[in-house]
């Protein structure tokens, strides 16, 4: 809660979409907040849709689109990334590979990463 948080781009400037890795890197790289907000993420290690955040593992850096609802979880989620945690195939685990309301909790391991 204490961190930084960072709008990357405007709406018609090109550096609020991620099309591509060096745009990618561009956006992550910012070291001026750890989460940078953006529009749209059309890649994260390779071309993909309805991509919705994208981070360092591990690292400093992580890329996030506004969603309405649970929102806390993809930036926990996220935020796990860059602690070095994988994504897990429990739909219940905060690092399950797509945002599920019933993402809401971690293993022992994961708290202590």
């Amino acid at each position: 809660r204490g961190g930084t948080v960072g709008t990357f781009g405007t709406a018609g400037d090109g550096h609020d979409t991620i099309d591509n890795d060096s745009e990618l890197q561009t956006v992550l790289n910012v070291s001026t907040a750890r989460i940078k907000v953006v529009r749209v993420i059309n890649s994260c290690g390779g071309p993909g849709t309805n991509i919705i955040g994208c981070s360092y593992t591990p690292g400093f850096g992580m890329a996030v689109v506004r969603v309405n609802s649970n929102e806390g979880i993809l930036w926990l989620h996220e935020y796990g990334h860059n602690a070095g945690l994988d994504h897990v195939n429990q739909s219940n685990n905060v690092m399950y590979a797509f945002l599920a309301s019933t993402a809401e909790g971690l293993n022992q391991g994961q708290c202590n990463a």
